[in-house]
């Protein structure tokens, strides 16, 4: 499925129902990145039945793989995501031939308390999800989420997108 930008897709992240990604993190990611982490492989895996390996930023990563780097690390503001210049919930999403960048305003936080953490990170996955798969979560559980079967996940190369929540608080 072709993410429709009007861009030609060129980063691949899963082809014929494999995985040709993996998922980067920081070297210690914080529990909002660590769930937009869980997040992404359980989604990519329902659609298309690709398992994405996960590692930290200092390990050597496999040649040939698409890279997304997940959170606030190195790679990451080399890119230009600085997420300190971020406001809460917010994110940008960038992409490169090979690279995928996600990286937004995260706070701490723990997964109770959500309503009074910053999760720019996760909100980042979710877009790309909607956009790549067209997942929509109608409900909560697992009899609202919506989504369809794929063999093929792919972005365009040249995305450089940041979205701020309209309100504060979502």
């Amino acid at each position: 499925l072709l993410a429709s930008f009007g861009i030609a897709a060129d980063v691949m992240l899963v082809k014929d129902g494999a995985s040709t990604s993996v998922i980067i993190t920081p070297a210690t990611p914080s529990i909002m990145v660590t769930q937009a982490v869980e997040e992404l492989v359980y989604h990519i895996k329902k659609a298309t039945g690709a398992e994405l390996n996960v590692i930290p930023e200092e390990t050597d990563i496999p040649k040939g793989l698409t890279r997304i780097y997940l959170g606030d690390s190195k790679p990451c503001r080399q890119a230009g995501i600085l997420t300190n210049d971020l406001s809460p919930d917010s994110f940008m999403l960038k992409t490169r031939k090979n690279e995928i960048f996600i990286s937004g305003k995260d706070s701490a936080g723990t997964r109770q308390n959500k309503s009074a953490d910053s999760t720019g990170t996760l909100f980042g996955v979710y877009e790309l999800l909607e956009r790549t798969l067209q997942i929509r979560w109608l409900w909560p559980g697992e009899l609202g989420t919506v989504v369809i079967p794929e063999k093929d996940v792919s972005l365009p190369v040249g995305l450089d997108i940041t979205i701020k929540p309209n309100l504060e608080q979502r």
